[in-house]
């Protein structure tokens, strides 16, 4: 087995045929150029375009390369953690197949997880003016703060981090059937620092992020985070349903003296006690869906059709 190397770097491809071989020499050049040992891992989320042929030609030209191609689509977080799984490196970066996130900045990034920060985030520089993305994710992560009861996630960080290897541990122990990466990092609260980029004009096509995967990827991660609301459904339901219900018992005895005088005082008693039924109820299968999701993966949201250069490679571990 070959040693260990000090870099993996991780990187889920979708729409990514014609600029893998470009993205492996830009981290190549970055890496070596630093002195830093490393692998590569590209796993093929069993993109449309054929972008196993060519991770299988870079593959064949660099046993540095590892590539990992995916029988169905699953997604880009889960595919990432697909890639994560085989990481050897002391540390782990995680970049976008795009070009968009600039492999020169890697030494940058790995010289402050050297210095002991758990998470480096590459901090977009900010865009005058701001793009509606830009304005939705900012929009998104203050609801899921509000939601969860978190700090709030800075809109400007992405997916391109370096961690040590104790965080990705730690990482891939926390991750739901989701895989959420950002949003579970987030939720560790360990000690992280950014370095300011500059985000690279895209060189091929556009985001397969359509504005329906989006809105769906963010109902997705609003739900999944809202620990705040769930905890306060079930007291708050309980509250308004007993409130209706005792004021439906003294009607109907007598005790309410403007039962009388007031017309429709029992659909209004009915107005509380439902929807308090309701809400406590659905509180309460939130927390069980909650505890569910909190247990450990038993079985990979993924499956793996073929690699190449993976031979022997352990899981991380």
């Amino acid at each position: 087995m070959p040693p260990s190397p000090t870099v993996s770097v991780v990187s889920p491809v979708y729409h990514g045929r014609d600029t893998v071989a470009e993205l492996v020499r830009r981290i190549q050049a970055s890496l070596a150029g630093a002195g830093y040992s490393h692998e590569i891992i590209l796993v093929d989320d069993a993109c449309p375009q054929d972008s196993w042929s060519a991770i299988r030609q870079v593959c064949a030209q660099n046993p540095h390369v590892i590539g990992i191609r995916l029988t169905r689509n699953v997604g880009q977080h889960r595919a990432l953690r697909a890639g994560l799984m085989r990481c050897r490196g002391d540390y782990v970066a995680v970049l976008d197949c795009d070009l968009q996130d600039d492999p020169a900045v890697l030494p940058a990034l790995l010289e402050r997880a050297r210095e002991g920060f758990a998470v480096v985030y590459a901090r977009r520089h900010r865009r005058e003016p701001a793009s509606i993305r830009d304005r939705g994710a900012g929009a998104f992560y203050r609801i899921v703060s509000l939601l969860s009861g978190a700090p709030p996630i800075d809109a400007r960080r992405g997916m391109y981090t370096v961690l040590p290897r104790s965080t990705l541990l730690k990482l891939l122990a926390r991750q739901d059937a989701n895989c959420r990466y950002l949003l579970t990092l987030h939720g560790l609260s360990l000690p992280s620092a950014d370095i300011e980029v500059i985000r690279l004009p895209r060189a091929v096509g556009g985001s397969s992020y359509g504005w329906i995967r989006l809105l769906r990827l963010s109902w997705e991660g609003m739900v999944s985070a809202s620990a705040r609301s769930r905890r306060w459904a079930i007291p708050v339901g309980l509250l308004v349903a007993g409130t209706g219900f005792f004021g439906v018992c003294l009607a109907a005895f007598g005790k309410l003296p403007w039962s009388a005088s007031l017309p429709g005082w029992r659909l209004l008693c009915a107005f509380a006690l439902a929807p308090g039924i309701v809400v406590s109820g659905l509180g309460l299968i939130a927390r069980r869906l909650e505890r569910s999701r909190s247990v450990p993966l038993k079985e990979e949201p993924y499956r793996i059709r073929e690699s190449v250069n993976e031979a022997g490679l352990p899981a991380a571990s």
